[in-house]
């Protein structure tokens, strides 16, 4: 299942997803509280990316941060990768329709 962006997410993650796709666990977006807000998120799946894909991620999150590459991907693997909904379009539900 992908998620497809905006172009607000284009703007901040078609550096990693040139194609507007992410991969994402769920259909539908869940609150969750992330660095002290609260918002609307996906869960990446992080199983279905590529390791060139984990390391722009984890390599972004922790030059933006200031955390170690080695924390960040803790937290990652620990917690997961949260994507706000505000950067999604859609998540298409594949099926057939009469």
């Amino acid at each position: 299942m992908k998620a497809l962006l905006n172009s607000e997410g284009d703007k901040v993650w078609a550096y990693v997803f040139p194609k507007g796709a992410v991969p994402v666990k769920g259909f539908s977006p869940f609150w969750a509280k992330v660095r002290g807000v609260e918002m609307e998120v996906y869960l990446v799946d992080w199983t279905a990316l590529t390791e060139v894909e984990k390391s722009l991620i984890v390599n972004h999150i922790a030059d933006k941060s200031g955390d170690s590459r080695t924390a960040v991907e803790a937290e990652i693997l620990k917690n997961g990768l949260p994507l706000r909904d505000a950067l999604v379009s859609c998540v298409p539900i594949p099926g057939r329709y009469f």
